[in-house]
């Protein structure tokens, strides 16, 4: 069975976002966004503090609350 034909998947995409910082709001390109990105799996990844030792699980793309 396709991936894309999944009642989760289309449930995990269209969710509402999990923003940690606040320079993400809820506008209609930040929405598509985050769909977009959670479609290709957050492909750049977390952002790193304390000059990359530790993550604070937000994507560096869209801004979603990985943890």
């Amino acid at each position: 069975m396709n991936k894309w034909f999944t009642v989760s998947l289309w449930r995990y995409l269209l969710e509402k976002p999990k923003f940690r910082s606040r320079r993400f709001n809820n506008r209609i390109l930040d929405r598509l966004n985050v769909i977009y990105c959670r479609a290709k799996g957050h492909p750049c990844g977390v952002n790193w503090i304390n000059h990359g030792t530790e993550p604070d699980m937000s994507c560096k793309n869209c801004g979603d609350n990985l943890g």
